[in-house]
């Protein structure tokens, strides 16, 4: 047993050393001290949001918007049929909410309501926040990008949804790339 004991305590040391080690140790400092921090700037209400792409993840953040955070969401996708397979996604959801009893049927069609669909750009131009959740395709989301900031309001944000490619990537060419984030869900959305 005492062998194993230094060995691990080796292992350990030697793990301690990498920069991935140094990166996560000052990573987790960085965390605490902006806990003590606090906001730079005082939070602004989220008015209504707005999801492009209404495949599984975009529908999930559109169920999770309103069945949760009880925003008002704009679901937009090139076609209706997936517009609407979004809706029904997020009905099921808060469905489900008032078989397991964390909402009752007046609410969750109250909320089902927050939901409009279109598919237009010009449907999000009141949209605070927009969260892009279309397929992993560079090309694709820059025009995306580009469409959404001819209809948003300079202040709006843009969150992209992206797994696999940088922000600054999907950045490059925009007119306000300030204003462009990283917003990455776990799957399922609602989970």
């Amino acid at each position: 047993a005492p062998a194993s004991y230094e060995l691990e305590a080796l292992a350990i040391v030697d793990l301690l050393g990498t920069p991935q080690a140094r990166n996560l140790i000052g990573l987790f400092f960085l965390g605490q001290d902006s806990k003590k921090a606090g906001p730079v700037a005082p939070p602004r209400p989220l008015a209504p949001i707005g999801v492009v792409g209404s495949g599984f993840m975009g529908a999930g953040v559109a169920a999770v918007a309103v069945s949760q955070a009880g925003w008002a969401c704009t679901v937009k996708d090139v076609e209706e049929k997936m517009v609407g397979r979004a809706l029904q996604k997020a009905y099921l959801h808060l469905e489900s909410l008032v078989k397991r009893r964390r909402m009752d049927q007046a609410e969750a069609r109250r909320r089902f309501f927050l939901l409009s669909p279109s598919t237009l750009d010009s449907g999000l131009r009141a949209s605070d926040l927009v969260v892009e959740a279309v397929p992993e395709v560079l090309d694709l989301k820059r025009r995306v990008f580009a469409s959404l900031e001819a209809v948003l309001r300079p202040d709006a944000v843009i969150a992209s949804n992206t797994s696999t490619l940088p922000i600054a990537d999907l950045a490059m060419g925009a007119r306000r790339p300030d204003r462009l984030i990283g917003m990455h869900c776990f799957s399922p959305v609602e989970k």
